[in-house]
């Protein structure tokens, strides 16, 4: 096992309870304790998790572990912003793909019930939503409702045919920095991960209290994206970076100059 499936493992763990013992944790693994410490001091280096006395315990209050439907209410009117900006990216586009995150849900909500639109999403939220649009075609992937209560995860098994393109992929993330993109939670990552391999663009939308936000896993690169939309002006050495990435950026016009 490796150490970032290890870490996965021991993050899983920590979800279920409360705390854990170094000791106990190795023995469950089949590694040193050592290598245990490792594990965790890395996950708190990157504000997961907090350690004492040889137990650990997942930092409390991070969005990303909390239900969809607590989540929806977090930063609403910053997610709302950025995806006003998003749906513009939509024009003369036939079909997308919206993962099961709360700022994809919030773009779905600022769709035209007239526009013409196929839409394959693992987002539950959003399709309830969309399903009485009369010109919107919704696609299923099929699988079992994920943990979060709300994403269609089928990491089990391939229930996506392998001629399903879109013309655009909409996802959202846990964290971003100018190292990368992270992210704690895997509900619908599969469908997620699959559908911007095969999307002709790939549209992040992310807002800036996510800046330098921690996570558990690195999903993608920036160079996986075509678009970044966000609420406001971003850092200037992140601008300039993405820029030399070849990514669109974009923000309010009333935050241009923010």
């Amino acid at each position: 096992m490796d150490n970032k499936t290890r870490r996965r493992e021991i993050y899983e763990y920590l979800k279920k309870g409360q705390e854990i013992v170094v000791a106990d944790m190795a023995k469950m693994m089949g590694v040193s304790c050592m290598t245990i410490r490792r594990d965790l001091a890395s996950m708190e280096k990157e504000g997961l998790i907090t350690r004492s006395y040889g137990k650990a315990r997942l930092v409390n209050g991070t969005a990303n572990e909390l239900s969809f439907s607590d989540r929806l209410n977090i930063d609403y009117p910053l997610k709302l912003a950025a995806c006003k900006e998003a749906v513009k990216l939509l024009d003369g586009i036939s079909t997308i793909f919206l993962d099961g995150s709360t700022t994809s849900y919030t773009l779905s909500t600022l769709l035209p019930r007239d526009r013409k639109l196929t839409v394959i999403s693992s987002n539950l939220s959003a399709t309830l939503h969309l399903r009485d649009f009369p010109n919107v075609q919704l696609v299923f992937p099929g699988g079992r409702l994920a943990q979060d209560r709300n994403s269609i995860d089928i990491e089990s098994s391939r229930f996506i045919s392998e001629d399903v393109f879109v013309d655009a992929a909409i996802v959202s993330c846990g964290g971003y920095s100018e190292k990368g993109l992270v992210d704690s939670n895997l509900s619908g990552a599969f469908v997620r991960d699959y559908m911007c391999k095969s999307a002709q663009c790939v549209i992040l939308i992310a807002d800036h209290t996510k800046y330098h936000k921690p996570g558990l896993f690195t999903p993608w690169k920036w160079s996986d994206f075509d678009h970044f939309v966000t609420d406001e002006r971003p850092p200037e050495h992140l601008l300039r970076q993405l820029a030399q990435e070849s990514i669109q950026i974009h923000w309010p016009s009333d935050a241009k100059n923010g």
